[in-house]
């Protein structure tokens, strides 16, 4: 079972039919244009209280909801719940989360929805950190070779573009002499023969406009110029590693940022952590791997990474070339590197 989370806008009625009548997927997301209607604090159906972590694991906010749980008036598929939310300044706002699914307690329903902002910070972390966005191949695909797969579609012909480009100059001309003549009426000539120039050229632009052919098949243009389309196909493959490197990531970071408890810059100097210069130390049944941050840890920090590397050490991870080798972590000395001459 699939649930989609999403923001509010971004949907259609059509995408609601569509979600119904699929068993494997749920939609959860705000009802657009929300408009409060009458409440009744005794028909309200549940209430519960939300705890939101700020700085650190102590520095709670508490925030109470309470909701109405009903069908839809506009659509008897879909369920919407009437929730009301109060922040701990006891500011209270009122809206509506649709959804499909009416097996999920509406509780749950609720906390995805108002958790929706973890998304979108993990959405920029996934493009700051891990490249989501980027382009990982340039190879591309001759629109002559999907010109059965592409949907052709009208657009504004280049030579009217060109056309309103050029009215849009001349008018900005005409704007500023018509300005002009406002400010000083009468004082030039000029201007005025200027300006009725300008007005003629205006409407020959207008009407040449009004003639045939303002759009063309955007895919026989497209083959005429020989256009090409990137070919993303290798892309899914590498952002899913991507993914995959974002889960490891969170994953190992959950024991350091337990230990450090400051949610400010935990993953910033873990990722450091994690980019750490360092140096390998072999032997016939261990590989002791030295590692030298290049972030300023404190004592107390510090005292926590080598924790941190004595819990890892504990589980006795082994090298993956085969060699069944036990790798172990440890705080580099830098103090102790002694280069080799040549």
């Amino acid at each position: 079972m699939l649930t989609f989370v999403l923001d509010r806008g971004i949907f259609s009625r059509e995408i609601f039919q569509r979600i119904v009548a699929e068993a494997c997927l749920h939609l959860v997301t705000w009802e657009k244009d929300y408009k409060r209607g009458p409440w009744n604090e005794k028909e309200v159906q549940g209430a519960f209280v939300m705890e939101r972590c700020r700085n650190r694991a102590e520095d709670i906010k508490k925030y109470s909801f309470e909701y109405l749980d009903q069908d839809w008036d506009k659509d008897a598929d879909m369920r919407l719940l009437r929730v009301r939310a109060t922040n701990p300044k006891a500011r209270t706002i009122e809206l509506g989360i649709l959804s499909d699914d009416r097996e999920r307690p509406a509780e749950e329903l609720i906390r995805l929805m108002f958790r929706r902002w973890l998304q979108e910070n993990d959405f920029k972390y996934l493009d700051k950190h891990f490249g989501m966005n980027q382009i990982t191949s340039y190879a591309s695909v001759s629109y002559k070779d999907l010109k059965d797969q592409v949907e052709d579609k009208q657009m504004k012909s280049g030579e009217y573009k060109a056309l309103q480009k050029e009215r849009q100059t001349l008018r900005d001309q005409l704007k500023r002499a018509l300005f002009s003549e406002h400010q000083h009426p009468g004082k030039s000539s000029l201007r005025r023969n200027k300006i009725e120039e300008l007005t003629r050229q205006d409407e020959s632009l207008t009407q040449r406009m009004e003639q045939p052919h303002k759009t063309v098949s955007r895919l026989e243009y497209l083959l005429d110029e020989n256009y090409r389309r990137l070919d993303t196909s290798s892309k899914k493959l590498m952002d899913a590693l991507k993914l995959i490197a974002r889960n490891v990531f969170y994953e190992s970071l959950q024991p350091f940022k337990e230990k450090y408890n400051n949610y400010r810059d935990d993953h910033v100097l873990f990722r450091n952590l994690t980019h750490a210069h360092g140096t390998m130390i072999l032997h016939a049944e261990e590989v002791e791997v030295y590692l030298f941050p290049t972030a300023h840890y404190p004592p107390a920090l510090r005292k926590n990474v080598e924790e941190l590397f004595d819990r890892i050490n504990a589980d006795n991870p082994r090298m993956p070339d085969g060699s069944h080798r036990r790798i172990s972590f440890h705080w580099g000395d830098k103090t102790g590197i002694k280069l080799a001459k040549a």
